[in-house]
């Protein structure tokens, strides 16, 4: 088992009912980090669509498949993409498939990072250090 590595610190608030935690990520070799929030409530990593078409220089073609998902407030389209690599800290994935859609601009992250990417992994919500760990199983 790898040592816990930790990745961000959080504030929790008891009246809270959710927490927002942010992470940088490097995406597809970009010397750049793009800002993920980690949501566990959700399974896939989504990519606003604009860092897709200006930033990572993926061509979604002229008819890319997409899927409907359940979106903050209503269904929405997002397409599929296959991302060459993600890498959070030390744990890098390959060929890793995600999703694009349009964020609202209200919206001050770059995408969402689900439970797919920490699918081998164990997040440790740490309250009283205010934390977040990764280890392996």
């Amino acid at each position: 088992m790898m040592k816990a590595n930790k990745i961000c610190e959080f504030e929790f608030d008891a009246k809270q009912t959710a927490i927002q935690h942010e992470v940088f990520v490097c995406i597809n070799q970009k010397k750049a980090s793009f800002k993920l929030a980690i949501d566990t409530g959700c399974y896939d990593v989504i990519l606003n669509i604009d860092l897709i078409n200006i930033i990572l220089d993926i061509d979604l073609g002229e008819k890319p498949k997409s899927r409907m998902i359940t979106g903050a407030t209503e269904p929405e389209i997002a397409y599929n993409i296959i991302l060459d690599s993600i890498k959070l800290e030390n744990i890098e994935r390959k060929n890793f498939p995600a999703l694009c859609k349009k964020f609202p601009k209200k919206i001050s992250v770059d995408g969402i990072l689900g439970r797919k990417f920490f699918e081998d992994l164990r997040l440790i919500f740490d309250f009283k250090k205010k934390n977040i760990e990764i280890e392996r199983y």
